[in-house]
């Protein structure tokens, strides 16, 4: 399964849920689902690898299939991810190894959510977090998790799966160098020291050591607990600027030091520069949940579409937007919030994330730019330098012709024989 061209529109599904909801989210302009969550644990009577959590439950089984399909004929190309993880879930059980996992995940996708003439889920957004715990062993990632995830990751992508991740924002963290495995730190910023659950560039730990090419996309959560850009918007910063400068250091790449954690597995990695390549990059937000008021500090930040559209075209100007956006949750569309005007007053309003921010995205040009068969498209290219296609652009069907070789008019004619009829379907589904 591939990625859809132009912006990725990426919604969440709440934890669990399967409903018309997500119809309506895929009407509403959503490319890529992703449906939560798994866990990876061990079955406690058989002692063997067990996929677990709220996207296992009978109920969710018997309706994966039907939204899954009824999802498919809204927004034909859809891409549907299964979460592994979430906040307050068990990290995955590293008493079997990667190939036990895998082959666990494949068949419980192939015969428990492929059915019923469905194709199942095409790939794993890893979002492994901590928990509210202090004292939970989950606020510590060992590095047997982290192996473990590395090299699942990779049988993954062999297997032609897609692969994401998720990281908090204090889990990819370009403003500072620091790698721990540890997710019960302070903000970096100066406020809400009593929060004690952010992370330091842990996720960096995968780039570091895989290579940006193991993962299909990455998705900064910008609505962590009070996060850097809660801190940064709430001081004053202009959310557009903001997200640009932010989206730009993650491209131009930072400096991450491993040495000085304790394991040598980890440590020898010394210093490394990472980076989130633009065709990579996802910026998350918040939807309605994360604004229960007009409160000028709020622990978790709403972004509005308005302001991301606004970012996105400044970037799409100096050829540097990011790949989309994603957002948590589908399950709070609609929700209904107060919203304060640039003249003081106070208005409530509905906070439909997933057609806001396509209607920006819509607005600025960019999905017209896109389909046009703009720059970003092209930046999926080999990072072994078989493959660079950063300087291509669109061309016309004269232009092929002129330059067709044998071997292209073979395949040319034979295409041209084909033919194929599209019958039209005038109603599919009332929902």
């Amino acid at each position: 399964k591939e990625l859809p061209l132009g912006p990725i529109r990426m919604g969440y599904a709440d934890w669990g849920q399967c409903d018309e909801r997500l119809v309506e989210a895929a009407r509403d302009g959503m490319n890529v689902l992703v449906w939560f969550s798994i866990n990876l644990s061990v079955d406690s009577e058989s002692g063997t690898p067990k996929v677990t959590g709220p996207a296992t439950g009978p109920d969710f089984l018997d309706c994966v299939s039907k939204i899954g399909k009824m999802i498919d004929i809204v927004a034909p190309g859809m891409v549907h991810l299964i979460a592994v993880g979430g906040w307050n879930s068990p990290h995955p059980d590293t008493r079997f190894g990667w190939r036990s996992w895998w082959a666990a995940i494949r068949t419980w996708n192939q015969v428990h959510v492929a059915r019923d003439g469905w194709h199942g889920f095409d790939g794993i957004d890893w979002d492994l977090e901590g928990n509210d715990d202090a004292g939970s062993k989950y606020n510590f990632f060992t590095t047997e998790v982290m192996e473990l995830t590395r090299d699942l990751s990779a049988a993954a992508k062999k297997d032609g799966w897609l692969v994401t991740m998720a990281p908090p924002q204090s889990c990819m963290d370009p403003s500072t160098s620091v790698f721990s495995r540890k997710v019960d730190f302070s903000p970096l910023m100066p406020w809400h020291s009593e929060f004690k659950y952010h992370g330091r560039n842990l996720y960096a730990y995968w780039l570091a050591n895989q290579g940006i090419d193991s993962f299909d996309l990455i998705s900064v959560q910008l609505y962590e607990g009070w996060s850097e850009a809660n801190f940064k918007i709430s001081n004053g910063e202009a959310a557009a600027d903001y997200l640009v400068t932010w989206a730009q250091n993650l491209m131009t790449g930072w400096d991450v030091d491993f040495s000085t954690d304790p394991d040598p597995r980890i440590s020898i990695l010394g210093k490394i520069r990472v980076s989130v390549p633009q065709e990579k990059l996802v910026v998350g937000l918040a939807n309605g949940w994360a604004f229960q008021s007009a409160a000028k500090l709020r622990k978790f930040m709403l972004v509005w579409p308005e302001s991301f559209g606004a970012a996105y075209s400044k970037l799409a100007e100096k050829k540097s937007e990011p790949r989309g956006f994603m957002f948590w949750t589908i399950g709070e569309e609609g929700k209904l919030v107060q919203k304060s005007l640039a003249n003081g007053s106070v208005v409530e309003e509905e906070v439909w994330m997933m057609k806001a921010l396509t209607n920006s995205l819509n607005q600025s040009g960019v999905n017209n730019m896109v389909r046009e068969g703009a720059h970003l498209n092209n930046l999926m290219k080999s990072r072994e330098g078989k493959l660079d296609l950063l300087d291509a652009r669109p061309v016309s069907y004269t232009h092929l012709r002129a330059h067709e070789t044998p071997e292209h008019l073979v395949c040319r004619l034979l295409l041209e024989k084909k033919k194929y009829y599209t019958p039209h379907i005038q109603h599919l589904y009332s929902i």
